[in-house]
């Protein structure tokens, strides 16, 4: 077979054969020299999602993101690092019932520098940091301090790192700003406080005694979920009655767990029991939550509301696994009813 003189190419012909190729072909090329590294960020590469995932003291990962699929690179590793790639389905979500391809990719750095390398030659933000529970805090900091040496903004972070110092994340949260999904599942000391200059456009946060009701009554996100909270039916009323009257334009889901919440009282308006047994319908929404993936929320048997804008949405309360919950969606023309 003859050679291919790729850098011989038109820069139109080029572009055009970068961006045909994988973020994994597209690296092995970068690492033919120099020259040719240089030149791998005209196939487009400016848009792809890179994820680094530290999930233990060894495990670490970084996945890279297209519209098309998603290849992981998994550490520890020796000289050759094994590379898992999955399809994606035509409504973006990862296809994890199919058998992930198989490949390598050969690196004699670090996990971190090949990321620093990834971002460098892609010309690419940092997409989405995580930490896994024993991930310790001094690794957290350094992690976002790596960060912030090249961005000063993420769009997704996901903490549950055990024994989370609470003034330290104050100041990991004042420096990096998170804009669409925070993940919070680190318990925090009882005195922790913090007040969001700017609310991600999703949060899910375990244990948050420190999301009071003037910070709910004060939030902008399109998803909210906040589990094993201090919140009663009076404070859900107060955000519902705003709600009714047009505020929160953006919200799509809310979701709140809570020993406090009341069975037997109303809420938003609702008598109890605040939910539909006689002639129960399912309302299904898929709502884009964490790297470009979608979360699929259920109500069954859920009451239906309006708002002063006509919005309409669905709110139920009533004991489930983990404890009695107010879930509320917000009903678009897109949604699946049962």
């Amino acid at each position: 077979m003859p050679d291919f003189r790729l850098l011989r190419l038109p820069l139109v012909a080029l572009k055009e054969c970068l961006k045909i190729m994988n973020p994994l072909e597209l690296l092995n090329l970068s690492m033919c020299s120099r020259r040719v590294s240089k030149l791998i960020k005209l196939g487009g590469t400016s848009s792809l999602e890179v994820s680094y995932m530290f999930l233990g003291s060894d495990t670490k990962q970084i996945e890279i993101g297209t519209s098309r699929s998603i290849h992981r690179f998994e550490f520890p590793a020796s000289h050759t690092i094994p590379v898992l790639i999955r399809q994606r389905t035509a409504d973006f979500l990862v296809a994890v019932s199919q058998k992930p391809e198989k490949a390598s990719f050969s690196w004699n750095g670090s996990s971190l520098e090949l990321v620093d390398y990834i971002l460098d030659t892609f010309n690419c933000p940092i997409h989405s940091i995580s930490s896994g529970s024993i991930y310790p805090y001094s690794s957290l900091v350094e992690l976002t301090n790596w960060v912030l040496t090249r961005q000063s903004t993420i769009r997704e972070m996901s903490v549950t790192t055990r024994n989370l110092d609470g003034e330290g994340f104050k100041e990991i949260l004042d420096k990096l700003t998170v804009t669409e999904h925070l993940d919070v599942l680190s318990k925090l000391n009882p005195d922790f406080q913090y007040t969001f200059k700017k609310f991600p456009r999703s949060i899910s946060f375990d244990s948050p005694y420190w999301i009071n009701l003037e910070q709910l009554l004060a939030s902008d996100c399109e998803s909210i979920t906040l589990s094993n909270s201090f919140f009663t039916n009076t404070d859900l009323d107060a955000y519902f009655e705003k709600w009714k009257n047009g505020d929160y334009p953006n919200l799509k889901s809310l979701r709140i767990v809570s020993d406090r919440l009341d069975d037997l009282m109303s809420i938003a308006g609702v008598a109890p029991p605040v939910r539909e047994e006689n002639n129960p319908e399912e309302v299904i929404r898929d709502i884009y939550v964490f790297s470009a993936n979608f979360i699929r929320y259920r109500i069954h048997g859920g009451v239906r509301i309006k708002n002063t804008k006509g919005i309409t949405g669905i709110i139920k309360m009533g004991m489930e696994r983990d404890g009695m919950q107010v879930t509320f969606l917000v009903v678009d023309l897109f949604d699946f009813v049962v």
